[in-house]
C-alpha cells in the first residue's frame, strides 16, 4: 500500500550526516573521525512532535467532553471551553506534524488566527450572543487549520514521504469537505438558530467528527510506523556498510603496514646512499683542495728562503 522503498532511499540520504551517532557500538569517536564520519550525539528518545500530539489529543478529548456535557455543565461554560480547546488542539496537531516531517510551521500567523477566532467566539457568546456566527466562526477555523495540514501532507513534504502521509492527508481533506458542507448548509437554511441548536444534526456531525478522529489517529500511527520502518531499514544499511568498511580496513591492515614499511626502507636506503655520496664528494673535494694548497705553501717557502739567502751575501 505504501512505497517503503522510496521512503527508505529518502531517509538514507537524510541520515548520512548522522552515521557517526549510529555507530557508537561499532567504533569509538577517534575511529569515526578517522573514517570521515562526524561524531554526533544520539537523537532524543522522544521527538518533540509526540509532545504536541499528546497535548493535541488531550485538548480534543476535553473539547468533545465539553460538547457532550452541555446538559450537565452550564452551556456558556461548555461552549467557552470547548471551542478554543478544539482549535488549539488542531493547531498543535499541525505543529507536531511540521516538527515530525521537518517542515517550517507558520506559528505567528496561526497564533494570530487563533486569537482572532477565539476573540470572535467570546464576543458573540457574551457581548452579542449569536449561535450562527459562533458556529460559522468555529467551522471556518477548523477549515483553515485542517486545510493547512492537508496541504502539508499532500504537497509541501518531499515526494518520498508523501506515500506514507497520503492517508492522513486525505482524512484532513475529508475534514475540510465536512467543514465546507457545514458552512454551505448553514448559509442556506432558513432558521440558522434551529440549525445550530442541539439535536439530530449536531449528533450526526459529532458522529462524523468522531469517525474522522478515529481514522486520523490510525493514519497518524501508520505514518509513524512507516517512518520508523524506513529509519530501521536505513540504519541497517548504514550499519552493514560501516561493518564492511571496518572489515575491509582490518583485512588490509597488514598489507598497509607492509607497504608503509617498504616505503620507509626505500627512503632509508636513499638517505644512506645520499649520505655516502656526500661523504665521497667531501673527501674528493678535500683532496683536490689540499694538493694545490701544499704546492702553493712549498713555493712560498722557497721564495722566502731565496730572499733570505740573497740578503746574507756580502757586498
Amino acid at each position: 500500500m505504501f512505497k517503503i522503498d522510496h521512503i527508505h532511499v529518502y531517509m538514507q540520504s537524510r541520515r548520512e550526516a548522522e552515521i557517526g551517532a549510529k555507530i557508537g557500538h561499532v567504533c569509538n569517536e577517534p575511529e569515526q573521525t578517522a573514517m570521515g564520519y562526524p561524531p554526533q550525539a544520539y537523537p532524543p528518545d522522544v521527538p518533540p512532535a509526540f509532545d504536541f500530539w499528546l497535548v493535541s489529543f488531550i485538548l480534543q478529548f476535553f473539547s468533545m467532553l465539553m460538547f457532550s456535557l452541555r446538559d450537565v455543565v452550564p452551556e456558556p461554560v461548555a461552549i467557552l471551553l470547548g471551542v478554543p480547546t478544539s482549535l488549539v488542539g488542531v493547531f498543535l496537531l499541525y505543529r507536531g506534524l511540521c516538527e515530525y516531517l521537518g517542515q517550517s510551521c507558520p506559528k505567528r500567523q496561526n497564533q494570530l488566527l487563533l486569537s482572532v477566532l477565539i476573540g470572535i467566539h467570546v464576543y458573540f457568546l457574551w457581548v452579542q450572543p449569536s449561535l450562527q456566527i459562533r458556529g460559522l466562526n468555529f467551522t471556518l477555523g477548523l477549515l483553515l487549520l485542517f486545510g493547512q495540514i492537508a496541504w502539508l501532507l499532500l504537497h509541501r513534504i518531499a515526494a518520498p514521504l508523501r506515500a506514507s502521509s497520503r492517508v492522513l492527508g486525505w482524512i484532513m481533506v475529508a475534514y475540510c469537505v465536512v467543514s465546507l458542507g457545514r458552512i454551505f448548509i448553514a448559509l442556506l437554511v432558513e432558521s440558522p438558530e434551529a440549525f445550530y441548536a442541539p439535536g439530530q444534526y449536531l449528533s450526526l456531525l459529532f458522529l462524523v467528527y468522531q469517525m474522522l478522529g478515529i481514522g486520523m489517529a490510525f493514519a497518524l500511527l501508520l505514518l509513524v510506523n512507516n517512518r520508523l520502518l524506513a529509519d530501521l531499514e536505513s540504519d541497517i544499511v548504514v550499519r552493514k556498510r560501516i561493518e564492511a568498511d571496518l572489515l575491509n580496513h582490518r583485512n588490509h591492515l597488514e598489507e598497509t603496514v607492509a607497504l608503509r614499511t617498504a616505503d620507509l626502507s626505500i627512503a632509508k636506503e636513499a638517505a644512506e646512499a645520499a649520505n655516502v655520496a656526500k661523504s665521497a664528494f667531501l673527501a674528493n673535494m678535500s683532496h683536490e683542495l689540499r694538493t694545490p694548497l701544499h704546492q702553493m705553501t712549498g713555493l712560498v717557502g722557497l721564495v722566502r728562503a731565496h730572499r733570505c739567502g740573497v740578503s746574507r751575501v756580502p757586498a
